[in-house]
């Protein structure tokens, strides 16, 4: 029989959910620090740009997971919403703020090109949306969507992120293949090597922005954001997605490749 949650319990879950996606955040700064600094282009203001673009969606990405293990948390009537309301929203707010900071380390070496109030401002406010959009759904204090038969399983020491069972649950724990059979984690291989070959080949603005797009849907493929990775991808125009295509065919990219065609008519 699985034990009753504490509070403790509850505040240890979202700490996980905060520490892996600042976790991931930093390593996605060093990926992109990396490539950046082989091309000179460190001090440059498209390396600030795509330190922000990736710490945006990994944050989006945070939020959504934590509102999905507060529906499957507050579904299970051990804790009331109103009791672990202010932990949880405070932690939410740490990963916007932690995130905001990262960004502000690399903006430092390009103090002009983001304005990080308005930065800091936008992440708070992308929290604030979230826990309100949770509380419109609420009927008669539980959440309106919730999974049936949820059981949280919790390991003694807390080690590994909460798994959520049960018909229909949410799984926190990592998947490697979600929505319409797309395997994002090798999609999201692909398109780390597409970039890393495009890099050292930009000539021109459009290319530029090009290779944005390709790294901010890297980083929401590995996230296993399908929507934020088609809306990244989709951003792309039709001229730079024909050199994309092209690259990745020279690379054997077969997803990225397959994805243009179907999506782009290349």
């Amino acid at each position: 029989m699985l034990r009753k949650l504490t509070h403790d319990d509850v505040e240890r879950m979202f700490d996980q959910l905060a520490n892996r996606g600042v976790d991931s955040a930093l390593q996605e700064r060093r990926d992109i620090q990396g490539q950046f600094n082989q091309r000179g282009l460190l001090h440059s203001s498209m390396y600030v740009q795509g330190v922000e673009q990736a710490s945006r969606t990994i944050l989006r990405k945070a939020v959504s997971d934590s509102m999905q293990l507060l529906t499957d948390v507050v579904a299970r009537k051990e804790l009331a919403y109103e009791q672990i309301k202010g932990p949880v929203l405070s932690r939410i707010t740490n990963i916007a703020h932690r995130l905001a900071n990262l960004v502000a380390e690399a903006n430092q070496q390009m103090p002009q090109t983001l304005e990080m109030n308005k930065i800091r401002a936008e992440y708070e406010q992308i929290v604030k949306h979230a826990i309100s959009d949770f509380e419109v759904g609420m009927i008669d204090g539980r959440p309106a969507r919730s999974s049936q038969n949820v059981a949280l399983h919790i390991g003694g020491d807390m080690s590994g992120i909460v798994q959520v069972a049960g018909d229909g649950a949410h799984q926190i724990t990592t998947q490697t293949r979600i929505d319409h059979g797309i395997d994002l984690p090798a999609f999201a291989e692909e398109l780390a090597a597409l970039r890393q070959t495009i890099c050292p080949h930009i000539t021109n603005a459009d290319q530029a922005i090009a290779a944005g797009r390709i790294a901010e849907a890297e980083v929401a493929a590995k996230a296993q954001d399908l929507e934020k990775t088609n809306s990244s991808l989709a951003a792309i125009g039709k001229d730079a997605a024909r050199w994309l295509a092209n690259t990745a065919k020279e690379i054997g990219s077969k997803l990225v490749v397959d994805y243009f065609e179907k999506h782009c008519g290349l």
